[in-house]
């Protein structure tokens, strides 16, 4: 799952037992709203851009680590 976070996104790979359910909605039918669909491709293309792992820094990691490691 990738949610905002102050001026970024984080990702969350884990999940506790109690936050994950079963999905309980049944697959859309019908016609799709063409506006509806041309504002959702909007927003993803002005949220989409250019993502360079070496620049991330995972804080909690490295609090962890600092945690960890003797001094």
């Amino acid at each position: 799952m990738v949610e905002p976070r102050g001026a970024g996104l984080v990702m969350i790979t884990l999940r506790a037992v109690d936050e994950v359910w079963a999905a309980d909605f049944d697959r859309v039918t019908g016609e799709v709203d063409a506006e509806a669909v041309a504002i959702a491709e909007m927003i993803i293309r002005r949220r989409t851009g250019g993502f360079d792992p070496t620049t991330f820094r995972d804080r909690y990691q490295d609090a962890l680590r600092a945690l960890i490691r003797p001094n």
